[in-house]
């Protein structure tokens, strides 16, 4: 069997491990995020690395995955995808990203996410942006692993669209030569 594409592209490690006093959390590398920024006043596509940090096992947000971390003798889980912006000053240099990756957010053990305002919010933030930081500082080459993630997507998506066209056509060519077929015998 032949290796895909992103097989080709991507064998680097993605998920990690961090066990902190609070409990146990995974990064994980995800595909580079394209948007639309200003370059000399043109507007041009970038992409931009990310990473997701979570408490759920294996970085897999689903239910069964679900692990906590105690704060006061509450239990929460993190599920957070952030954005680097390489070049912009903090705190601006990260972003939420809610278009390209689901994330859960910053939740109860009942599942109600926390208010904007509250305390413990802004603790389990504080948590979350220091293993956030310690990924960073122990895995510098995360950033190419993302962006090649993301080119990979791309090439995926590429070679699935020209298939689908092609699917059309060869469908279309076969309209045109049964219509032809029928002219001929008129």
């Amino acid at each position: 069997m032949a290796a895909t594409g992103e097989d080709q592209l991507i064998n680097d490690e993605t998920v990690f491990t961090f066990d902190e006093p609070e409990g146990m959390f995974w990064v994980e590398i995800l595909s580079a995020v394209e948007e639309q920024v200003w370059r000399d006043d043109v507007r041009v596509r970038k992409s931009f690395p990310a990473l997701r940090v979570t408490t759920y096992e294996g970085g897999r947000n689903v239910s069964e995955n679900r692990r906590f971390i105690t704060l006061k003798g509450r239990r929460y889980s993190i599920d957070e995808v952030h954005v680097w912006h390489d070049g912009y000053k903090p705190p601006h240099d990260w972003a939420g990203d809610h278009r390209n990756h689901h994330s859960i957010g910053l939740v109860t053990a009942a599942g109600a996410p926390l208010d904007w305002k509250s305390p413990v919010r802004h603790k389990l933030r504080e948590i979350e942006w220091s293993v956030r930081g310690m990924f960073v500082a122990l895995h510098p080459g995360w950033t190419r692993t993302s962006l090649r993630l993301g080119l990979a997507q791309r090439v995926r998506q590429a070679t699935e669209e020209a298939a689908t066209h092609r699917g059309k056509a060869d469908a279309a060519e076969a309209v045109a030569v049964k219509l032809h077929a029928e002219l001929e015998a008129m």
